[in-house]
């Protein structure tokens, strides 16, 4: 089997949040989907992905490592991380994703198995800095995304943690909701999204 194309897919699913998609084709008919979004900047991931194909058209979708290998030794020089290695991440998930198929399992029993029976849901409330919301707009956005059965949110206002400028509004919501837990500081530091159970 030989990959024959990589396609890129810019879909909106919500309006100010666009998803890039990346599928990867194959002289058998397998297709791969990954996926890869950097919300203001998906054109330049498209662009990386032609950039990329070359190094990736002809190869074996089997080997996942050397196509991964090929594509950022070629652009180690400008560094591991940006652009490039998004549109990278996209065509790794691709590729597992053919393998899967074509083992017939999913990719979690490539990867070692399950590790649990379910997967906490979460979501982004809108970010103001992509579209001058205001922060009564993202407590409503917060509470919208609960009743359409969301867990958990995460995103920003003005570049902020929203659980840094909800706090206070939050608390008042989390008060009148018993199962609502407000967010803690990880061990390494970092935040955990608001919990809406």
């Amino acid at each position: 089997m030989k990959i024959t194309d990589v396609k890129s897919y810019v879909t909106m699913p919500r309006d100010g949040l666009p998803w890039h998609f990346v599928e990867v084709l194959t002289d058998e008919g397998v297709t791969g989907l990954g996926e890869c979004s950097l919300y203001i900047g998906n054109q330049i991931i498209t662009e990386a992905i032609q950039a990329v194909k070359p190094l990736v058209v002809g190869q074996d979708p089997a080997n996942i490592e050397e196509v991964w290998q090929r594509i950022f030794r070629r652009y180690l020089r400008i560094g591991g991380r940006g652009i490039i290695s998004a549109a990278l991440s996209a065509i790794d998930i691709a590729l597992w994703d053919i393998k899967g198929k074509v083992l017939g399992v999913p990719v979690y029993q490539l990867l070692g198995g399950p590790v649990r029976e379910s997967v906490p849901l979460y979501t982004h409330v809108q970010d103001a800095s992509y579209d001058g919301i205001r922060v009564e707009d993202a407590v409503e956005l917060a509470l919208k995304t609960k009743a359409e059965g969301y867990e958990a949110i995460k995103g920003k206002v003005l570049g902020v943690p929203v659980y840094q400028l909800l706090a206070a509004r939050y608390e008042r919501v989390c008060r009148s909701t018993p199962t609502c837990r407000t967010p803690r500081t990880t061990a390494s530091g970092s935040r955990t999204p608001w919990s809406l159970r």
